[in-house]
């Protein structure tokens, strides 16, 4: 029996129903009595459950009933927990071995959402401002508000989107082809789905894994969400042309629903790194003071030229510095060259991903309709006015670096009443404190890593890099949509676009650096050296 349908009727007999939910699966075996299933004999009906693996090598009541339960000889399978992992249970089954990392997992921000809640909360004008959170999708902080019966504004219905569109992935909640809480990362996905669909495949309910693996990630963090871009994921337009493409002559493959463009995979990806080569299980679980180590930790930075050999993964060797992967490769570590890219003088606040980030998400202008006279009513319809991957723009995080902005809250509501009355059209969200429009390009850092940094003219004299907007770079007519790629102050109080200084800098560079732009050009594309103005 195939693993999918292993887990189908391992359900099944749980929840004492047949698979097509009709009837009590009473003659499921003969001469067992399902109405008085004996707990401690689980393997009389579940024969072909495969065991949970290294550490976890107990009976099944453990994990599979509640702790009141345990004892007794005979009971109801509707006491049985079938995935005794999920947010709710959790505390009181992995908790009793694994009670600190539960209670973080809790308040993580995998689980409780509180960035991506109260951001588009005060985006649509339903709070004054987003950090610190007050909102998350679970117990961690406070729960959502019900929305009113009547919304007249995005504020009113911004909390109903949340639950419907933004909230599907974090860890309380199950999806096709998905877990939910602690089994969402520690229990193994298949590559393929028998069934079809372009989900991962559900196959080996009981095997818990301390390794995660990028495909475990991946079955969240694709959708053009930061990770997909680590594998070169960038997903097609929603319109069904796009998604049913062919390209050099073969269909393009579907993956967890949808067909992707794919693009250049980051460096570390294509040396074989892994998600959590960089992202330390306790820092993905939500352990207080666990951060990801930084560029210049491994490569050196303009602070420190060497590596940080005190990571554990890091090595001082005779010839320099190697690294030691999740999976047991040893690899060199390159160091930060001595390049004009890198002089403290100029470039010491850039992140490396503003000159290193090979392509970035750009996705421009969500439109978000809700309707409530159709034959589902409070449905909402997204699609973008743009999807991009060419440009980004530049501005200043919360700790004062030099960063990649993403325009990834861009909101046009509409909403139509159940009386077909246009109550909202392609309205734009106003802040919860007054402070303006409620868009925003945010810091981020793609994980697109590419070994050689940009051109430099792909940054300086580049209007699209100082959040000038493409009309600026491509000399395009003027439009309503053209204003969606002009950058729109960040949400953290401390992040902000570049200051007429700093783009002035990045947009009329000095003589010097001219210069340097027409060496550098003229060592890469000869075929442009006349055009420099190196010569004149």
């Amino acid at each position: 029996m195939d693993g999918v349908r292993r887990w189908s009727l391992c359900l099944a007999l749980l929840t004492g129903m047949s698979l097509a939910g009709a009837a009590p699966l009473d003659a499921a075996r003969p001469g067992v009595n399902m109405k008085k299933p004996d707990v401690a004999n689980c393997g009389a009906c579940h024969e072909d459950i495969e065991p949970p693996g290294t550490g976890h090598e107990f009976a099944c009541v453990r994990c599979h009933l509640p702790p009141a339960s345990r004892n007794r000889p005979r009971m109801d399978h509707s006491e049985i927990l079938p995935n005794p992992s999920n947010l709710e249970d959790a505390p009181d089954i992995c908790g009793a071995c694994h009670a600190d990392i539960v209670r973080a997992v809790v308040r993580s921000s995998h689980a409780a959402c509180p960035d991506i809640i109260n951001r588009t909360r005060y985006l649509w004008g339903a709070q004054a401002c987003a950090i610190p959170p007050r909102y998350s999708a679970n117990a961690a902080l406070r729960p959502l508000p019900q929305p009113p019966e009547r919304p007249r504004t995005p504020a009113m219905l911004v909390d109903d989107f949340l639950r419907k569109r933004c909230l599907s992935c974090h860890l309380g909640v199950s999806a096709p082809g998905r877990y939910e809480g602690c089994a969402a990362c520690h229990a193994p996905y298949a590559d393929k789905n028998p069934g079809g669909g372009g989900e991962p495949a559900i196959p080996r309910a009981h095997v818990l894994q301390r390794n995660v693996s990028d495909r475990q990630c991946l079955s969240c963090h694709h959708g053009n969400h930061v990770g997909g871009d680590y594998d070169g994921l960038f997903e097609r337009d929603l319109h069904p042309m796009f998604q049913q493409a062919v390209s050099r002559g073969r269909e393009v493959p579907a993956a967890f629903g949808a067909a992707y463009h794919f693009l250049s995979r980051d460096a570390h990806a294509e040396a074989g790194l892994s998600c959590l080569d960089c992202h330390s299980g306790k820092e993905i679980m939500g352990l207080h003071g666990e951060t990801s180590p930084s560029c210049e930790t491994c490569h050196g930075g303009y602070a420190s030229r060497v590596p940080d050999a005190a990571l554990p993964a890091v090595e001082s060797a005779k010839d320099g510095f190697i690294f030691h992967s999740q999976d047991g490769q040893t690899l060199p570590l390159p160091l930060l060259p001595e390049t004009p890219s890198h002089d403290p003088q100029n470039h010491a606040r850039l992140r490396c991903s503003a000159c290193h980030a090979q392509w970035v998400f750009g996705e421009y202008g969500l439109s978000a309709l809700r309707r409530d006279d159709g034959e589902t009513p409070g449905q909402w319809i997204v699609a973008w006015r743009f999807r991009r991957w060419e440009y980004a723009a530049l501005g200043v995080d919360e700790h004062g670096r030099i960063s990649i902005l993403r325009p990834k809250y861009q909101y046009l509501v509409s909403y139509v009443d159940r009386l077909g009355r246009t109550i909202l059209d392609s309205a734009m969200p106003m802040r919860g404190d007054g402070s303006g429009p409620g868009w925003a390009f945010t810091p981020y850092t793609p994980h697109t890593t590419a070994p050689v940094g940009k051109r430099c003219d792909e940054c300086h004299m580049n209007g699209m890099a100082a959040g000038r907007g493409m009309d600026q770079t491509m000399d395009l007519p003027g439009s309503r949509d053209l204003d969606l790629f002009k950058a729109s102050p960040p949400i953290h109080p401390k992040a902000r676009l570049l200051n007429i200084l700093e783009s002035g800098r990045l947009l009329n560079p000095d003589s010097r650096f001219r210069l340097l732009f027409a060496r550098t050009l003229n060592k890469t594309r000869p075929d442009l050296q006349r055009t420099t103005g190196e010569e004149r």
